[in-house]
């Protein structure tokens, strides 16, 4: 047996398999993935890919795991990482549905639920003089134009008492 096998297990009643550890414990690969542990993941994904190349982590790897023929190449590290991505993307895109849908939002990001605090034409803003002071602040330390701020026709909301929503439609 290599160092890339492993033995695997089935139980079974009647000439029915009830349970095999090597499809029931370990999803399906397809192609070049690997099953990736904990260590591969954090050395790998955490660690290698942030700070170095593909092939560079790749190197490191095979030479951590005494795999230097033969070991992860540098492609399959891409594809892996490329996958872990999706599938992280994949559970914020869900989760963000999921809290939409929860507080009374379509997935587009429109109010089902008439509620006053989320349908006010009136904002709840902060003290004009507390606007004043923060730009006169401002000015002291850059050469900013205070008429321009001034002139800005969005109000500043008192971000105590709002909420800010930001929804991406791709």
């Amino acid at each position: 047996m290599d160092a890339s096998s492993f033995t695997t297990h089935t139980v079974c009643h009647e000439n029915q398999s009830q349970y095999n550890t090597a499809q029931d414990l370990f999803v399906c690969l397809r192609g070049v993935e690997i099953y990736k542990t904990i260590g591969f993941k954090d050395i790998a994904m955490i660690y290698g890919n942030t700070e170095k190349s593909y092939q560079k982590t790749a190197q490191l790897i095979n030479r951590i795991r005494h795999q230097e023929q033969g070991g992860t190449p540098s492609r399959t590290l891409h594809d892996c990482t490329e996958k872990e991505g999706r599938e992280a993307l994949g559970y914020i895109d869900k989760k963000a549905r999921c809290i939409l849908k929860e507080n009374g939002f379509s997935e587009d990001g429109t109010c089902r639920d008439i509620k006053l605090e989320y349908n006010s034409n009136h904002p709840i803003t902060v003290a004009k003089q507390f606007v004043l002071n923060a730009v006169d602040k401002c000015c002291r330390d850059q050469d900013i134009n205070i008429e321009a701020i001034l002139r800005n026709p969005v109000p500043y909301e008192n971000p105590e008492r709002s909420t800010e929503i930001s929804i991406d439609q791709t």
